[in-house]
């Protein structure tokens, strides 16, 4: 088959099997044609991405440079999980190993360290950084900050301040 899909055989010869996989092919109206085919999509588009999921290799340093890449933006371990088909517990795990944080720990020590680089520049006010790194509460960034650094991004911001004179 195209794109190196292994060919496969799912029923019986003869047997229909949309419809051994409970998906009716008898119609009334649009809506339920509509329903039909969605349900359709939603059955080979599955089979697709497993079949994908299957001849590929897992690596989870992939999960790492999507981080590393999309700290800013509100990530999932379910986006993972989903891609990668890959339980939430045996995925944690696996990262943990890997690079010695939980993925959320992870996600958060990328978003500090970043933190403390764009507060070294006066130019920028906290409610933007707070932006730029994906939260969407600029009280929440500072609580969240504190309870990393032990201290406030404007008390941080200071000491920066005062150690370049």
């Amino acid at each position: 088959l195209e794109r190196g899909a292994a060919a496969k055989r799912r029923q019986p010869e003869g047997e229909n099997p949309l419809r051994s996989a409970g998906i009716g092919t008898d119609f009334v109206n649009f809506s339920e044609y509509e329903a039909v085919l969605n349900r359709i999509l939603s059955y080979y588009s599955d089979d697709i991405r497993h079949s994908i999921a299957a001849d590929r290799p897992f690596d989870i340093a992939e999960i790492k440079a999507y981080i590393d890449h999309f700290y800013f933006e509100d990530i999932k371990i379910s986006m993972f999980t989903e891609k990668y088909f890959l339980s939430r517990e045996y995925l944690m795990k696996l990262f943990k190993q890997q690079f010695g944080y939980g993925i959320h720990e992870y996600v958060q020590k990328i978003r500090m360290d970043k933190a403390k680089e764009l507060l070294s520049d006066p130019g920028l006010k906290i409610q933007e950084i707070s932006e730029m790194l994906g939260y969407k509460d600029k009280n929440y960034f500072s609580k969240a900050f504190r309870n990393y650094y032990q201290f406030s991004p404007s008390e941080y911001r200071s000491n920066e301040e005062a150690d370049k004179k």
